[in-house]
C-alpha cells in the first residue's frame, strides 16, 4: 500500500506512520501459496489487492467490457464478456486442494449491460454456478468460492451463457488452500443423530462456503484474513439474543503444534466470542444460545466450530456441550491445552426438510458457561456432478458405478455394475489384476443379471472400471474413451459372440476388436469434451450418433 499524504504537522506524521506500520503488518501475515493464478480479467494491466497481483487477461477468447466509474476499484472496472461458450485454461504443476474464487462486478457500458448476463460455470467437470445472474440488490463485487481437489494439468473453468444471453467474469483466483485445511475423515451428523460411520469423502468434495460467521465480533473483510475470506458478524442469526454476551480479548494466542494456526481462522475470530449470559437475576440462565441459519433441504454441509478459551480465568475449566439440531450433542474439552489456544472441530451434516440449520451450545454439568468463537459452514456440491459417472475414493474402500441405458427391442435395457474395493487392493485395481484377471467379475454384479450378461461384454465394463480407479489421473481415461467403452460393450451385450452361454469373465479372455477412427474424422467437437455422460447419451445430443457411428466391431457374431 502506497502513502502519498503530505506531512503537515508532527502529530499527522506519527499517525500515517503507525497507519503505515498496522497496514504492514497485516500485509505480513498473508498466505503465500506455492501455486497460484490471480486474473484482472478484460484488463491489459496489473493490479495489486492485499498482496494478491492480479496479472493482465492474455486469454483471446470473449470480448473486453470496460467503464471508467472512479468509485470502482481498478480491478472491477474491466470484465471478459462471453457470448458463446468459452474457457479460461490454468497450468497446474501440484495435485491438492485449490480455493477458486470468481469474482462479479456488473455494469453498464457501451456495448451491453452486464446485469443482464444470464449463464452458468463449470470445472472439473462439475457445475459450480447454474443460471447464474448478478442482481441490482446484492452487494457488489460478488465473489463465488468454491474449494475442492484439482489435479496436475490445464485446470480449465469453462463459462456457458444462456441463449440470447452473455456470461462475465471481472477477476479470478486459483490458489493451492493450506497445507491440511481439511481432513480425511470427519463425524456424520444426520437428522437422527450421530452417525456410526464417519464421513470419508471430504477430499474428494467440492465446498462451497455459504457461512463465515465471526462469533461475538464484527465485520470481517479480506485484509484481516490470510487468505482473504470475509468474516461477518452472528447477530442477525441467534435466536435469542437476551441469552447471549459478547467476549473479547487482546492478548496473544497459544497456537499449538497440530491444531488451529494462523491459516485456520483470522486472530480476530479467535480473541472475541459469545458466551453464556449467566446471572443470577437472569431468566435465561438455563437457556441454551442458538444461532439459525437458512439452508438447502436435503443435502450435506460441512460445518467447522472454531473455539478458544478466552471466557474462563483458569485452565481445566473447559466442558460443555455442542448442538447440531436437537438430536446431536457433543461435549467441547480442552483441559490439557493452555488457555488461548485456539481449536476446532468439523462435521459433514445432512440438511433436514426444515430449511433450517441450528448450531447450539448449552452448559455441562462441571461448569455453567459455554463459548463459540466462530463458525464456518460449507455446501457440499458433488451432487450437482455434470458426470453420470460418479467415482469416489476412502480410505476404507474405492466405490466406482457405472451406468449404461439403451432401447433393446422396445424394452430398456440396462446394466449397472458395481465394484466395492477394499483399500488393499487398490494396488492391484492400478494394475488392472483384479477381480478381472481372476475371472471373478459375475462374483460381485446383481445375481439377478449374471447368466443374462455377454461375458465379452461384462469384461468391457470391468476394465473400463479399473482404468477409471487409476490413483493418477493421467492415467484415467478421458470422458470421452470412457463412453466410448461403454457404448462398444452395450454393442457386445446386443451382439452376443456365438456358443457364450457362461459368464466366463476371465481375464485371459480375448475381447472382439474395436477399431477407432483417425481423430482427424471425428466430428466431436472441443466443447463437446467437457459435458457429462448423460448429455451425450441422452437422444436429444444431436452429435451423438455421430460419435458412436464410427465404432466398428469386427469379430461380433
Amino acid at each position: 500500500m502506497q502513502i502519498s499524504y503530505s506531512l503537515n504537522s508532527l502529530a499527522g506524521g506519527l499517525f500515517i506512520a503507525l497507519l503505515f506500520m498496522q497496514c504492514f503488518s497485516v500485509q505480513s501475515q498473508y498466505y503465500t501459496s506455492a501455486e497460484q493464478h490471480f486474473i484482472n480479467c478484460g484488463s491489459k494491466s496489473e493490479f495489486t489487492l492485499n498482496s494478491r497481483k492480479f496479472i493482465a487477461d492474455i486469454n483471446s477468447e470473449g470480448e473486453v467490457s470496460s467503464t471508467s466509474t472512479a468509485t470502482i476499484i481498478p480491478l472491477y472496472q474491466t470484465a471478459k464478456v462471453f457470448t458463446n461458450q468459452s474457457r479460461y485454461r490454468l497450468p497446474l504443476e501440484t495435485n491438492g486442494t485449490y480455493v477458486v474464487r470468481l469474482h462479479f462486478y456488473p455494469f453498464s457500458s457501451s456495448v451491453r449491460n452486464l446485469l443482464d448476463a444470464n449463464f452458468s460455470v463449470s470445472a472439473s467437470q462439475f457445475s459450480l454456478l447454474s443460471n447464474f445472474r448478478v442482481y441490482n440488490s446484492e452487494k457488489l463485487p460478488v465473489i463465488k468460492e468454491f474449494i475442492f481437489f484439482i489435479q496436475a494439468g490445464n485446470f480449465e473453468i469453462i463459462f456457458t451463457p444462456r441463449k440470447s444471453s452473455s456470461a462475465f467474469v471481472s477477476a479470478i483466483e486459483t490458489f493451492l488452500a493450506p497445507k491440511d485445511i481439511l481432513q480425511i475423515s470427519v463425524p456424520r451428523v444426520s437428522q437422527s443423530g450421530r452417525d456410526k460411520d464417519d464421513y470419508n469423502d471430504l477430499l474428494y468434495q467440492i465446498l462451497r462456503p455459504v457461512y463465515r460467521i465471526n462469533v461475538g465480533g464484527g465485520l470481517l473483510d479480506h485484509d484481516n484474513d490470510t487468505w482473504w475470506r470475509n468474516w461477518i458478524p452472528d447477530d442477525e442469526f441467534l435466536y435469542n439474543k437476551e441469552v447471549a454476551r459478547n467476549q473479547s480479548y487482546n492478548g496473544k494466542l497459544n497456537y499449538l503444534s497440530g491444531g488451529a494456526n494462523e491459516n485456520s481462522a483470522p486472530e480476530l475470530v479467535y480473541k472475541t466470542a459469545k458466551e453464556l449470559n449467566k446471572n443470577l437475576d437472569s431468566e435465561y440462565n438455563f437457556f441454551n444460545i442458538t444461532w439459525q441459519f437458512n439452508v438447502t433441504t436435503n443435502i450435506k454441509y460441512f460445518i467447522r466450530v472454531h473455539f478458544c478459551d478466552i471466557v474462563n480465568p483458569s485452565q481445566n475449566f473447559i466442558k460443555f456441550k455442542f448442538y447440531i439440531y436437537s438430536n446431536f450433542s457433543f461435549e467441547i474439552t480442552d483441559s490439557e491445552n493452555p488457555l488461548r489456544a485456539p481449536f476446532y472441530y468439523d462435521f459433514v451434516v445432512d440438511s433436514d426438510t426444515s430449511g433450517l440449520l441450528n448450531i447450539s451450545i448449552g452448559p455441562g454439568v462441571e461448569n455453567q458457561t459455554a463459548f463459540l468463537n466462530g463458525l464456518e459452514i460449507m455446501e457440499l456440491m458433488n451432487d450437482r456432478s455434470l458426470d453420470g459417472l460418479a467415482k469416489k475414493k476412502t480410505d476404507r474402500n474405492v466405490l466406482i458405478i457405472i451406468i449404461i441405458g439403451s432401447v433393446v427391442g422396445g424394452v430398456a435395457f440396462v446394466l449397472v455394475l458395481i465394484f466395492t474395493i477394499g483399500r488393499r487392493k487398490a494396488k492391484a485395481v492400478e494394475n488392472s489384476d483384479w477381480p478381472l484377471k481372476m475371472g471373478e467379475l459375475d462374483k460381485i454384479v446383481d445375481p439377478s443379471l449374471v447368466g443374462k450378461i455377454n461375458p465379452s461384454s461384462l469384461r468391457k465394463f470391468g476394465e473400463t472400471a479399473a482404468k477409471c480407479l487409476k490413483d493418477d489421473g493421467a492415467d484415467r481415461p478421458t470422458m470421452v474413451d470412457v463412453i466410448w467403452d461403454l457404448e462398444y460393450a452395450l454393442q457386445l451385450q446386443r451382439e452376443p459372440l456365438e456358443g457364450s452361454s457362461n459368464t466366463d469373465v476371465s481375464w485371459a479372455m480375448p475381447l472382439p476388436g474395436v477399431q477407432r477412427l483417425p481423430s482427424t474424422s471425428m466430428t466431436i467437437k472441443e466443447d463437446e469434451m467437457h459435458l457429462g455422460i448423460n448429455d451425450i447419451l441422452d437422444s436429444s445430443y444431436e452429435n451423438a450418433t455421430d460419435v458412436f457411428s464410427q465404432l466398428r466391431i469386427d469379430d461380433a457374431r
